[in-house]
């Protein structure tokens, strides 16, 4: 008797140890599961705010394509993309550009003067540039808030350059 009272004993702490064991997997489990979720909606987040940037633009340049209505150029110190377009006879100009911590996007008539805080906030960001790399071809480059960057490359099909 007493034997079988010391195996029905040590069964139970067998079991329970497997049983703390098992709870202790689940909870790692669980912990590792978030922390990797985690990490892969911020990277996704990033990859999304670049792309959206980037083609936000790259849109911008294409319904703007046409000979001279692209022109890479300064607004207020930061590097800007100015796309040009007539409505009844008035030139407007869309500037593009990087400010205080975001991009901006500014429409108004050609000649009017603007603080860079006046154009409307289209995202964060935290640097934009462009670089014409052959007629036609036009380089943006984004830095997001992080300081992650990425490129995208536009090519105009009216030609290119103001």
């Amino acid at each position: 008797m007493k034997r079988s009272g010391r195996s029905h004993s040590l069964t139970s702490v067998f079991v329970l140890s497997l049983f703390c064991v098992f709870a202790a997997s689940v909870l790692m489990t669980l912990i590792l599961g978030t922390r990797i979720h985690s990490a892969m909606k911020k990277a996704s987040d990033e990859a999304y705010y670049s792309r959206t940037a980037l083609f936000y633009i790259t849109e911008k340049l294409r319904h703007r394509d046409s000979r001279g209505c692209v022109e890479i150029s300064e607004f207020g110190g930061a590097p800007a993309l100015v796309l040009t377009e007539k409505y009844d006879g008035v030139e407007y100009e869309t500037v593009i550009y990087a400010y205080g911590g975001s991009i901006r996007e500014l429409f108004h008539e050609k000649g009017v003067k603007f603080e860079l805080g006046a154009g409307g906030r289209i995202m964060d960001g935290q640097a934009l540039s462009f670089l014409f790399v052959s007629d036609g071809l036009v380089r943006i480059d984004y830095t997001d808030t992080q300081g992650g960057s990425s490129s995208a490359f536009a090519y105009l099909r009216g030609g290119g350059a103001a």
